[in-house]
């Protein structure tokens, strides 16, 4: 699996799958997932091919691979990006069915914000930066696949209840790359296979917070969109943040802004938005 981030936030992202893959239209949102991945900070794996461990009780046949990705770079306001792939899922004898393994709605599960307490401040530094993770175990609780021994802290502040099984005694199989390597001796399995994904991520421009962060940087004039100045100041690798205004058209790439306690500082202004570009 791989993900390209345009701009590679702070956050973490997760891996489900799903077999609610006939649902169409708003009935979408319905759709039940269980997780069998987890990654902190996302942008530390950018542009890498991630191999997959599949556990060996994932039921077979038609499926649903989701992939999102929690942004915390405009703190307290979370961005959430998703992509979802289809797969074939040929089974094992060890495959469960899939209302046997307890699956959710993700719509509506996770806190609407960071105000909650849920989600680590990104730029907290003192007294210690906040450093746990946010989300649902996996579907097998104590899997040893994937990240999922990071979010086994049922009493840490980023823990998400949901139903889980346990002792599920793992067998595993990595997810085939697109060419395989030939071996001299293969051993017959009876792992399942899933055809090889790429989770592709389009270039993404942030949502704009209504406000104008106060700092240092560069003032670009006749920026025609919100978008527009984002890419601009992606152009310089020293800015972090930027500032613009529809009615001036005009772009402020901000090279190093203010905090106050750990806060950072903007302007209520209507007629200018922010965001972050780290």
């Amino acid at each position: 699996m791989r993900w390209n981030l345009s701009a590679a936030h702070v956050g973490d992202c997760s891996l489900y799958v799903s077999y609610d893959y006939n649902l169409a239209g708003e009935a979408k949102r319905n759709m039940k997932f269980f997780k069998i991945g987890f990654w902190s900070e996302c942008k530390d794996y950018n542009n890498q091919d991630l191999k997959v461990m599949l556990p060996d009780w994932v039921p077979a046949g038609r499926a649903v691979f989701r992939w999102d990705w929690v942004a915390l770079h405009v703190f307290p306001t979370l961005e959430v990006y998703t992509q979802c792939s289809d797969a074939e899922i040929v089974g094992s004898a060890n495959s469960l069915l899939p209302q046997q393994v307890p699956s959710y709605v993700i719509p509506g599960i996770y806190p609407v914000d960071g105000n909650s307490g849920v989600f680590r401040h990104p730029w907290i530094t003192w007294p210690e930066p906040e450093t746990f993770v946010t989300g649902m175990p996996c579907a097998c609780f104590d899997s040893q696949l994937n990240g999922c021994p990071l979010l086994t802290d049922v009493n840490g502040p980023g823990y998400i209840h949901v139903e889980t099984m346990s002792n599920c005694d793992e067998g595993v199989i990595v997810v085939p790359s697109p060419v395989a390597e030939p071996t001299l001796a293969p051993e017959p399995t009876n792992a399942p296979v899933v055809e090889p994904t790429t989770v592709p991520v389009d270039i993404v421009c942030p949502e704009p917070t209504v406000g104008q962060v106060k700092g240092k940087g560069n003032k670009l004039k006749k920026i025609p969109d919100f978008c527009t100045c984002h890419e601009e100041c992606l152009k310089n690798p020293s800015s972090v943040l930027f500032n613009y205004s529809a009615k001036k058209k005009q772009c402020v790439c901000v090279r190093k802004a203010k905090f106050k306690k750990g806060k950072l500082r903007a302007k209520k202004k209507k007629d200018f938005v922010y965001a972050s570009l780290v």
